[in-house]
């Protein structure tokens, strides 16, 4: 899990060296993390900002009080997104497995 603040040690969100990393970050290691994206510019969980971003999820700040349930919410949105994914990946590694 990676809980990200837009402006994190930025003036913009394009100067934000952070989430420039995490958006480069290879897509096979990314499907190992949730990336939330925390601002004042987002509505929450907005599907088009978060794959702008090439995030999980954007959450505003001023829903802050809701981060628990919100956080919850995004884990299990990626989770459910990425089911069939890591099965189909752990059914190639068992078989790759079996034939050495």
């Amino acid at each position: 899990m990676v809980i990200l603040e837009e402006l994190f040690a930025a003036n913009n969100i394009g100067e934000n060296l952070t989430l420039k990393a995490l958006q480069a970050m290879p897509m096979n290691q990314r499907r190992h993390a949730t990336i939330i994206l925390l601002g004042e510019s987002f509505q929450t969980f907005t599907p088009m900002q978060a794959f702008q971003q090439s995030v999980h999820a954007v959450i505003n700040s001023s829903e802050m009080f809701l981060l628990k349930q919100l956080i919850e919410k995004a884990v299990a949105d990626n989770t459910l997104f990425l089911t069939s994914f890591r099965e189909a990946q752990t059914r190639a590694y068992s078989t790759a497995d079996k034939a050495d």
